[in-house]
C-alpha cells in the first residue's frame, strides 16, 4: 500500500494510479482522500487543502477530494469543518522505495472530530505543574517569593 495516513480511518478499496519520476522525484499520479463527519457521513463541497506543496480540492457529494501528482513523503491535510480547523498527518511511500509503474492506492477515510490527547501527555503536564507548585512552596519558606 503505498500511503498511510497516521490517524484512525478506514479504508474504502483502491484505484488504479502511477508511480513516476521527474526531476530525481517520485510521484503518484492521483490520491483520494474520503472526509467524514462524526455520524459518519460523507462532506459534501468541503474545501480540503494538502501540504508540503500546497494543493487545493473540493470534495464532491460522496466526499472524496482528489489530488493529482502528489510526491511521496509526508503530507499534512487540512480542512475547516463546523468552525473547527482540522489538520491531519498523511505520508505516501515511506521507507520503501516503490517502483515506478501501476500502483493499487487505497482511498483514505478521514474523519472530521478533534483527536483527544493521550494519558501520558495529560501525566507529563500534571507532573510540571506539580513540580512548579514544589518550587513556589520552597521558595515562599525561603523567603524569595512574596505571598
Amino acid at each position: 500500500m503505498p500511503g498511510k495516513i497516521e490517524e484512525k480511518l478506514g479504508n474504502l478499496g483502491f484505484f488504479n494510479a502511477e508511480i513516476f519520476k521527474r526531476e530525481g522525484k517520485k510521484y503518484i499520479s492521483e490520491i483520494r482522500l474520503r472526509i467524514i463527519n462524526k455520524e459518519n457521513n460523507p462532506i459534501a463541497n468541503l474545501e480540503v487543502k494538502l501540504f508540503s506543496s500546497p494543493k487545493t480540492s473540493i470534495t464532491g457529494e460522496n466526499g472524496i477530494a482528489s489530488f493529482k501528482e502528489v510526491g511521496l513523503g509526508r503530507h499534512t491535510v487540512a480542512f475547516s469543518y463546523q468552525g473547527q480547523n482540522f489538520r491531519k498527518k498523511l505520508t505516501l511511500g515511506g521507507k520503501d522505495s516503490y517502483k515506478e509503474g501501476s500502483v493499487q492506492v487505497p482511498v483514505f477515510e478521514i474523519k472530521a472530530e478533534k483527536d483527544e490527547r493521550p494519558w501520558w501527555e495529560w501525566m507529563i503536564l500534571a507532573v510540571l505543574i506539580l513540580i512548579a507548585i514544589i518550587a513556589i512552596v520552597k521558595k515562599r519558606k525561603k523567603g524569595i517569593v512574596p505571598r
